[in-house]
């Protein structure tokens, strides 16, 4: 029988054990190409930010994590877990990713200075 954990705390939560024993996914981060990462990176925009730093809260922050830490949340979420709907579709659209992908983007994002979010704009109309 195949138990499939969809939650979101599951998934951070298995991610934050993973990087904490300090599993390694094979090919070390410090193999990725930061340059390469950052063309990469458009497909991950959307929802983290160009440089890792998201727009809203809803997404993680990327920018400034541990590099293998990246990989193997990445890889978490494509293997273990399945992959947000979203992200199956950046996955989808980057024509898929590979071992060297995930290490070109964490090489990027992990270099990335971490920023505060973008404050929402005031909706209220001025007083008169």
């Amino acid at each position: 029988m195949k138990v499939r954990l969809s939650h979101p705390c599951v998934s951070l939560c298995m991610a934050g054990a993973l990087s904490a024993m300090g599993m390694s996914s094979g090919i070390a981060a410090a193999d990725g190409d930061a340059a390469a990462g950052a063309r990469k990176s458009i497909y991950c925009a959307y929802c983290h930010g160009s440089d890792g730093n998201p727009p809203y809260k809803g997404a993680p922050r990327l920018a400034g994590q541990d590099a293998d830490a990246l990989v193997n949340k990445m890889k978490l979420q494509t293997e273990a877990l399945g992959a947000h709907e979203l992200m199956i579709q950046a996955f989808l659209t980057g024509r898929a990713m590979n071992d060297q992908d995930m290490n070109d983007l964490a090489a990027y994002f992990s270099r990335q200075p971490v920023r505060d979010p973008v404050p929402p704009a005031d909706t209220k109309s001025p007083d008169k």
